[in-house]
């Protein structure tokens, strides 16, 4: 099992939260470990669209365009359940 999938399981929640989604490897990486949904957040349209082209048939996973600065409160705003948050 690679490094980091092991290492997500050991924070596993229901949901995972990342900002910098670049090119969706920490997003994959999260599904393997078992997180039930993903929400990620990258401020750069190439790597947003290319998220959304990759993952548009995965209901787990939910995408925003933006500055986490601004938009990480609204991300989680509507969750009840425990989370794991990365940065990158």
């Amino acid at each position: 099992m690679p490094g980091t999938v092991r290492f997500f399981r050991s924070y596993l929640s229901p949901v995972f939260v990342e900002t910098g989604s670049h090119i969706g490897d920490g997003i994959n990486k999260a599904l393997i470990a078992g997180f039930e949904e993903v929400r990620s957040i990258d401020a750069g349209e190439k790597q947003y669209q290319y998220c959304l082209n990759r993952f548009r048939n995965d209901p787990r996973i939910k995408l925003w365009k933006g500055n986490s600065a601004f938009c990480l409160k609204d991300m989680i705003s509507d969750l009840t359940v425990p989370l794991t948050y990365s940065h990158d």
